[in-house]
């Protein structure tokens, strides 16, 4: 149920239909006539595909799709791979799940409910058939685990710091779990990397510490202590370099860059509970973000004949080692971003200001007598991808996965440097393209 896709140069998928599958050396392998960005995907798989679930808790599982077509009819050309949708029941054979709760399971999706205590064999595990119309069995499995009596799930940090009455922290951090009632002060705790952090309020399913944003124990291996029983999870930080060039000239010798280096601090094993609430919807960055503009010295002369006969000339000044520190989303001023917590990685919406700090020369020789030139400042931003949601993903489902590199779809024809002008005829929006792509980001604990 696996199936090869590629990404065009306007970010949409589409798979290969006609793909070999080799077992022994695990691959997957299509033919195709041009390069592209690709990468696998399930053509079926259940949602949720892995869980944890209360002793005794409901869970609703549903069978999902990702190309809006039938599959098991061959089709001209390749079909889109769209936002997963619930098919057909028909597609659907017989639940199975062997445990000492229970599942009621029919078409495309089932009820299951845990047992009263956490089972011997954990994680539990439900499958549907899929009819195919080709030889052998075919399974869509869910693995559900059942909270034992004291467990960090998920882990979510707050950057947004708070300095009102009764709110005085410069980063929170939320684990959501199963932690039992609050035995009071002095008979629980939670320290990051061995340092007791303060705890703002516990209850059952939540803890709120209050955490430095910076430091030894501001991220690290997190432990839970309480009634002499302890758990523990890894709460991991990457750097991840971010790469914003917009060119405004043929040949890119005017071109505005900045390298934004962005801290996360968060949890790249599991998500919050199925059916949880999550305390915080969205954040800032950590404080320790920054951005960076180094640019050189940089120049362009074109020549106009059609109207204001003459030569338009641009000249920029170097920028260097110029940092822009990172500001709370709410200020509206230099960097900061919306930063989403969603399974897998980060969604952020960057919101990059740098106001008047590139000096501009702009010439112009007229045709026939005169000239101008004036000494502007301009301004330095991120254009085409302001409040636009970057999706930033892990590499892997563990607690030591990187943050894997990727890019958003370059924009063309994104506008000429300010003072440089082109007859219509020789305008080229190709030339003109603004781009935003990242490296790998390694964790910080690996």
């Amino acid at each position: 149920l696996l199936a090869v896709a590629y990404q065009n140069e306007e970010g949409k998928w589409f798979y290969i239909e006609e793909s070999a599958l080799d077992k022994t050396q695990k691959t997957l392998t299509v033919q195709t006539t041009h390069f592209s960005d690709w990468g696998y995907f399930p053509l079926f798989y259940l949602d949720p595909s892995e869980a944890l679930v209360d002793p005794g808790g409901q869970l609703t599982i549903k069978c999902m799709a990702t190309v809006d077509d039938d599959l098991f009819i061959p089709l001209p050309g390749e079909p889109e791979v769209t936002v997963p949708y619930q098919p057909d029941a028909m597609y659907f054979g017989y639940w199975h799940y062997s445990g000492a709760g229970s599942l009621q399971g029919t078409g495309n999706s089932a009820q299951y409910k845990a047992p009263n205590a956490v089972p011997q064999q954990n994680p539990e595990a439900v499958s549907v058939t899929v009819k195919m119309e080709r030889k052998g069995q075919f399974l869509l499995v869910s693995n559900i685990t059942i909270r034992t009596d004291l467990h960090i799930h998920y882990m979510q940090v707050d950057e947004t710091e708070r300095n009102a009455g009764g709110l005085n922290y410069p980063s929170r951090l939320w684990l959501y779990g199963s932690f039992g009632a609050d035995p009071g002060a002095g008979k629980r705790s939670v320290t990051i990397n061995g340092t007791e952090v303060l705890i703002a309020f516990w209850t059952p399913g939540m803890i709120a510490c209050d955490i430095p944003a910076e430091g030894p124990y501001s991220s690290g291996m997190v432990e839970v202590r309480t009634n002499n029983k302890t758990t523990s999870k890894l709460l991991n930080d990457w750097l991840v370099d971010m790469y914003y060039e917009k060119v405004e000239s043929p040949g890119g010798s005017l071109t505005k860059k900045v390298h934004l280096v962005l801290r996360f601090r968060g949890d790249a094993e599991g998500f919050i509970p199925n059916e949880g609430v999550m305390m915080v919807g969205e954040t800032d960055l950590n404080k320790s973000s920054k951005a960076i503009i180094n640019m050189p010295t940089g120049t362009y002369t074109n020549h106009v004949s059609m109207d204001a006969c003459g030569d338009y000339t641009v000249t920029w000044d170097p920028i260097q080692e110029l940092v822009v520190e990172r500001s709370l989303n709410s200020r509206f001023e230099g960097l900061s971003a919306r930063v989403v917590h969603q399974p897998g990685g980060f969604d952020i919406k960057i919101r990059f200001m740098a106001e008047q700090v590139l000096m501009t020369h702009r010439k112009f020789v007229d045709c026939h007598s005169g000239s101008t030139l004036d000494h502007v400042k301009d301004d330095i931003e991120i254009q085409g991808f302001h409040e636009t949601i970057i999706p930033l993903r892990f590499g892997a489902s563990h607690s030591k996965a990187s943050i894997r590199m990727g890019a958003m779809p370059v924009k063309t024809g994104t506008g000429v440097a300010a003072g440089l002008y082109f007859d219509v005829v020789d305008y080229v929006p190709d030339h003109f393209t603004t781009k935003l792509y990242w490296d790998q980001a390694d964790p910080k604990f690996d």
